[in-house]
């Protein structure tokens, strides 16, 4: 192959253009109740730290 194949979203459709989001489906299931679990564990601590800007994922 010549050009380079990438995975993830390339357009986003928004699932609800009022609430602003997009419907992620799980398969299986397991995966999204993992992510949910390490998604709480990381937002526990970064809830307390001051922020300038909104997004959640920060380094």
């Amino acid at each position: 192959m010549s050009r380079r194949m990438r995975a993830g979203w390339k357009f986003r459709k928004l699932d609800d253009a009022i609430g602003n989001y997009i419907q992620v489906l799980w398969l299986p299931k397991i995966f999204g109740e993992w992510f949910l679990d390490v998604w709480k564990l990381y937002l526990c601590p970064l809830h307390a730290a001051p922020k300038a800007h909104p997004f959640a994922s920060v380094v």
